[in-house]
């Protein structure tokens, strides 16, 4: 159902269309950009110009539900962009650090996804691609779980919750 906007709102509405095409024209302006990489997905710059375009293709998807006039569509994307640029912008006053915690704090978010897909018996979210190297087994679950029952303080719910292997 359509959304009913008054003159002010639509006024409000298209100031927005015309800074975010504005900020999108920017963006635009200096990617794409070839980087050397080390592989590592918290390499910094290249991580966050990929951040900036994410943010910017969630702003194109606003701006799309705009004409359609789906205000609350439009306000769940905009809640999502507004986390994609605090995340860029807390990465990048100290991406040495603060990238290896985001990245961090992203797997266990994705784990817990995964583990309460699981619990209501939906499919995995993630897939098991083995736990063969350094980094991979700081998030490895069947590692974890190793490392879990080895430490004091192991509950059957914490074996619950990391025994079924898979990778992100």
């Amino acid at each position: 159902m359509a959304e009913l906007w008054n003159a002010d709102s639509l006024w409000r509405i298209d100031m927005a269309r015309r800074r975010a095409r504005a900020l999108q024209e920017l963006t635009w302006s200096f990617l794409p950009r070839t980087f050397a990489s080390t592989g590592v997905p918290s390499d910094w710059p290249l991580s966050g110009f990929a951040m900036l375009a994410r943010a910017c293709g969630t702003l194109s998807s606003v701006m799309a539900l705009i004409p359609q006039r789906r205000a609350g569509d439009a306000a769940v994307l905009a809640r999502t962009l507004v986390e994609e640029v605090v995340s860029f912008a807390w990465i990048a006053i100290d991406p040495a650090s603060n990238a290896d915690a985001w990245l961090r704090w992203d797997r266990r978010q994705r784990l817990k996804l995964d583990n309460d897909m699981r619990d209501m018996g939906a499919p995995a979210v993630l897939l098991y691609s083995g736990c063969s190297s350094q980094r991979s087994r700081s998030i490895c679950p069947e590692w974890r779980a190793r490392q879990m029952r080895s430490s004091p303080g192991f509950t059957s719910r914490s074996r619950h919750r990391t025994e079924a292997t898979r990778s992100v």
